[in-house]
């Protein structure tokens, strides 16, 4: 399983990616595509997913029974991580160097983006004879953001702020070049004509990639780990089970990271539109689709706070979950989680039964909790949802930290969720 996970996350550097690798272990588990534009007519017990976007996928096992009677088993993560998205045609030469503008995806620390070696990853869209075509790219090429030296900033270590526009700018080549650059790259090593290429979206991600590190090697040391070490449970999950009474849903939406308020995201209409047609796609209505709803639970996961061992005030000191204490339910007043009574005892359940460990977590009453996936899907689909993370240190740094017997704890407790009939 280390070797796995592993795999995903370098093999992830960005949604368009992590999307393209979710989607090639749901083919080999015999998972069908459809497409969003065609009427679906499904099979009891079949096996389907769908994409929109390129950057989001949901997939399902369909119920033996009724939709309307028996409800859905769901899972949720998110796909994106914090990072530097590179702007599409703001290449320019200056001071000997050619460079482009980056805009800030998310809430990344940015100081941790500089000085270190970084690869350039998303899609391109191109002009075909078919019509417009897009393509997921990884850059051999390494690129820099580098820092100033601390003599010309002498308070980069006390009261100095990156300003986004001018400070974070990435370094592409120090020679001259006609044109554009990251065409050139592209149309290089994709074999692309490079006046095909109409618009892209590209990330800066680490070059280097993860990495297992300390004397028995079960902590993990990589970027992305918030949320793809979620998508990967869910995934491995997902793929083990088999079809039953309840509709087994594996989400995995985008844009989390800016409020998930796109037509990818948690916040619209997606989830909703999608447990619909698969109560219609088997042939039953709108009646049962409420009643469904009404029976069904969702486990949103996404990574939580360990106690950080240099920072642990930063903690309520009755709630310090551990890296390698099990995945941890979050709970908050405000429903910046959508955790309540009811389904946090039901995650605890699955975990007994898992013979799994599970934590608590709930913020200092001084220090504002963040959000995720959990409220927004629970508010436009009516489900009881309990919000759930794997402990971890770093979160939004570009290296981020966590345990694998965490991970290895959270598939066991999510094989149990897609099983359990009880709720």
């Amino acid at each position: 399983m280390k070797n796995m996970l592993l795999d995903f996350l370098n093999n992830s550097p960005t949604p368009f990616h992590a999307v393209e690798e979710i989607e090639k272990e749901l083919k080999n588990s015999s998972f069908i595509y459809l497409n969003e534009k065609d009427k679906w007519i499904l099979e009891k017990g079949g096996k389907y997913y769908i994409k929109r976007g390129d950057s989001s996928i949901v997939a399902w096992i369909n119920t033996t029974h009724s939709v309307g009677e028996s409800g859905f088993k769901l899972a949720g993560a998110h796909t994106d991580s914090p990072s530097l998205k590179i702007k599409w045609g703001s290449e320019s030469l200056q001071n000997g160097c050619i460079k482009a503008t980056t805009e800030v995806y998310g809430g990344p620390i940015i100081s941790t983006w500089l000085d270190r070696a970084l690869k350039i990853a998303g899609k391109v869209v191109l002009e075909s004879e078919n019509g417009l075509e897009t393509k997921n790219v990884k850059l051999k090429t390494k690129v820099v953001i580098p820092n100033l030296a601390i003599h010309l900033n002498r308070d980069v270590n006390e009261n100095f702020s990156y300003n986004t526009q001018n400070h974070l700018s990435v370094i592409l080549s120090t020679k001259p070049f006609e044109g554009s650059i990251l065409k050139k790259w592209i149309s290089d090593e994709y074999g692309i004509n490079s006046e095909s290429i109409i618009d892209a979206e590209l990330f800066l991600y680490d070059a280097e990639g993860g990495a297992f590190i300390g004397d028995d090697e079960n902590t993990v040391l990589s970027s992305r780990l918030d949320n793809l070490e979620s998508c990967h449970a869910i995934l491995k999950a997902i793929t083990s089970s088999e079809a039953s009474k309840k509709v087994k849903v594996a989400l995995f939406f985008d844009n989390e990271e800016i409020g998930s308020e796109t037509r990818v995201g948690a916040n619209s209409q997606y989830l909703p539109m999608i447990l619909q047609r698969i109560t219609f796609g088997n042939g039953e209505d709108i009646e049962a689709f409420y009643r469904a709803t009404s029976k069904s639970v969702m486990i949103s996961a996404d990574m939580a706070h360990a106690v950080h061992p240099n920072f642990a005030d930063k903690h309520d000191p009755k709630f310090q979950p551990l890296l390698g204490g099990g995945p941890v339910i979050k709970y908050s007043a405000s429903f910046r989680y959508a955790t309540t009574s009811e389904t946090a005892s039901y995650f605890i359940s699955i975990c007994k039964k898992a013979s799994v460990p599970c934590q608590k977590i709930v913020n200092r009453s001084d220090i504002r909790s963040g959000s995720t996936i959990g409220p927004m899907s629970s508010a436009l689909s009516g489900v009881a949802t309990v919000d759930i993370g794997n402990p971890m240190w770093g979160m939004h740094s570009i290296m981020e930290t966590a345990n694998i017997k965490d991970h290895e704890y959270l598939i066991e407790a999510l094989k149990i969720h897609f099983t359990d009939n009880n709720y």
